[in-house]
């Protein structure tokens, strides 16, 4: 059932002119909020609209005086480091409102055998 699901409806990347999945391409000095993260905020094996950062957005951009577009620069596997590495190279290029960031939980906390 669930398999038939998907196979009926299949999960669409789509990346923008640098190769985001993001549906904003993007454009110099534009006012936007950046989301970084792993897989988890590129969405893989979700559709973008069910993404924390894309509901997230959405929800900050209800309120007309908030709009901004949808930066999503994270990548699939990226550690903190190449994620910085990510901000570093796009923060100057646009005008950045906010920046949102997700890391996994366990990287956060001690581990426990």
């Amino acid at each position: 059932k669930d398999l038939n699901y998907y196979l009926d409806n299949p999960i669409v990347y789509k990346h923008n002119n640098y190769g985001y999945r993001t549906p904003y391409n993007f454009k110099k000095g534009d006012v936007v909020d950046i989301y970084l993260g792993c897989s988890f905020t590129v969405g893989v094996g979700q559709p973008l609209d069910d993404t924390w950062s894309f509901l997230l957005h959405n929800k900050l951009n209800k309120h007309e005086k908030h709009h901004t577009n949808f930066v999503n620069l994270a990548q699939g596997g990226e550690g903190i480091e190449n994620q910085f590495r990510q901000l570093i190279n796009w923060v100057d290029f646009f005008k950045v409102k906010n920046i949102f960031h997700y890391h996994p939980y366990k990287y956060l906390y001690p581990q426990h055998p």
